[in-house]
């Protein structure tokens, strides 16, 4: 189904298929990945497509929460 156009892969299948080795932009677009740059896992996959399923405002909450959360360093406890 993926060979005859008639069905897409999702997140999770692209996921397992980069984890068994797969260059998926290869496979997808026919070029080569930058290999200096770690593979996402299947969290970040699926985040990802999560992402590209918002809507432009969800997006940029999003991004903004994504963003905060990064910042956050957890503080030593004085004692």
């Amino acid at each position: 189904n993926y060979e005859k156009g008639s069905r897409l892969p999702d997140a999770r299948y692209l996921a397992a298929v980069a984890d068994a080795g797969a260059d998926i932009q290869y496979i997808l677009t026919g070029e080569r990945s930058d290999t200096s740059l770690p593979r996402p896992n299947i969290e970040e996959a699926v985040l990802l497509e999560a992402y590209r399923m918002c809507t432009e405002t969800n997006r940029t909450h999003l991004l903004a929460v994504g963003q905060a959360l990064a910042q956050l360093v957890p503080k030593p406890i004085k004692g």
